[in-house]
């Protein structure tokens, strides 16, 4: 058959028939939806409550330092330029401690004030093991960077330290602001 029998065809199929009047069509009613937390959301908030958690334990220690809120502000939204960025993947742990503090008495006397420091977010776990399955195990560096930044022979030189804003780096970097040298 051609194209044109088979058009004629149909509308001689369709011979006789009304469409649909508005008010005879079926609606279905729209089923509710049972309130079940998915395994998902309920890892995400267990992670996201570990992780504000993390945050809100480094940020008492050093709420008291802080000059002002404007500062404060101004970093998290990542408005001060950074001054100078140091990666720390791929050094020990000791070697990263030494780079750390040679960097912060270096950029101190030099009135750097700004810097940012990566220091990677650690492996992840697949295990089932765990109170989320899925689990982060911050990296040996990132562990121990803010109990390197509250070392007294550190503590004295920095102002305020901060984990980075996404595009910065997210969970795997800091900034740390550094005070004015008095002269």
């Amino acid at each position: 058959m051609t194209k044109e029998k088979n058009s004629d065809l149909f509308l001689l199929s369709l011979k006789g028939t009304r469409p649909i009047k508005k008010t005879n069509r079926i609606t279905r009613p729209i089923p509710e939806q049972k309130e079940s937390i998915s395994r998902k959301s309920e890892k995400a908030k267990k992670l996201t409550t570990l992780k504000t958690e993390t945050i809100a334990r480094h940020k008492k220690k050093y709420e008291h330092k802080i000059e002002t809120n404007k500062t404060n502000k101004k970093l998290k939204k990542g408005m001060i330029p950074i001054d100078k960025k140091i990666d720390l993947h791929g050094y020990s742990l000791n070697e990263a401690k030494s780079v750390f503090e040679a960097t912060v008495e270096e950029c101190f006397k030099k009135n750097l004030r700004c810097l940012l420091f990566v220091t990677g977010k650690g492996l992840k776990s697949t295990g089932g093991s765990g109170l989320c399955g899925e689990q982060l195990y911050h990296g040996k560096i990132r562990k121990n960077f803010v109990n390197w930044a509250e070392d007294k022979s550190n503590s004295n030189k920095i102002l305020n330290i901060q984990q980075a804003n996404p595009k910065y780096g997210g969970d795997g970097a800091f900034f740390v602001y550094l005070r004015k040298q008095k002269n």
